[in-house]
């Protein structure tokens, strides 16, 4: 592996465990479940390794009604710092708006995006 693939894959783990919800998300309800879009996602440098923190508002949640959540950002990957190929994780610690969960993935593109899914099984709980 290159140093820069390692780079990017050292940024994916990391990320998937310090995704942070910061602010102003805006809420709606559907079938009983609450829907929040466009919160802000938070990837501190300090812990990506990258020049500069990440922050996006691309972002999704969905909260059911039986503790179940699903949670999505989307990271744009400063120009120069993308992939070669694309770089998937699994399994990573990641916090959602109901707490931490390990049921994650995250991929990292050449095209410069990182997408971060998390999920919470409300029945498990």
């Amino acid at each position: 592996m290159s140093r820069h693939s390692s780079h990017v894959l050292e940024v994916l783990f990391i990320a998937l465990a310090a995704v942070i919800v910061i602010s102003g998300p805006r809420a709606a309800r559907g079938d009983g479940a609450i829907v929040i879009s466009e919160f802000e996602c938070f990837l501190p440098a300090e812990a990506s390794g990258l020049p500069d923190d990440l922050l996006t508002t691309k972002s999704h949640t969905v909260v059911t009604p039986s503790g179940g959540v699903t949670l999505s950002c989307l990271f744009d990957i400063p120009d120069g710092l993308e992939p070669p190929t694309a770089i998937v994780i699994k399994g990573e610690l990641c916090l959602t708006f109901l707490g931490p969960t390990d049921d994650s993935i995250g991929v990292g593109t050449p095209g410069g995006k990182i997408m971060i899914s998390c999920h919470i099984n409300g029945r498990n709980r």
